[in-house]
């Protein structure tokens, strides 16, 4: 069982941590931010056709998370303010600003604005 736990290790990180030089790893992160921008523009757009000051929707069916933590109504200026800190994350992220911050703010903007497109 020892000699399989070690053969899986090595395997590991073989894989995860040999073959990639510093600069691929870089242009990696460049090409993956910056092509979030037109992904999430093309997905989560639709959130500039609400009027913050219009008519307040309510779900009739949230998604789960939405659900287990409360979130009944939709407010159109969370929405986009999230749709706003998606780009500039992925613009950060690509630019190598706060890349790890720039993820997680992505991560959680996203699962946030699929919520409410969803």
């Amino acid at each position: 069982m020892n000699g399989l736990a070690q053969s899986v290790a090595r395997a590991w990180e073989r894989f995860f941590y040999t073959g990639g030089s510093a600069d691929r790893l870089g242009m990696l992160r460049i090409i993956l931010g910056l092509g979030m921008v037109p992904f999430h523009a093309l997905q989560f757009a639709s959130v500039w056709e609400l009027d913050p000051a219009g008519p307040h929707w309510h779900y009739i069916e949230p998604i789960w998370y939405f659900r287990f933590l409360g979130i009944e109504a939709l407010d159109p200026l969370a929405a986009q303010a999230a749709f706003v800190l998606v780009i500039l994350a992925s613009v950060s992220f690509a630019a190598g600003l706060f890349t790890r911050s720039s993820a997680a703010v992505m991560l959680l903007a996203v699962i946030y604005l699929k919520g409410t497109r969803d």
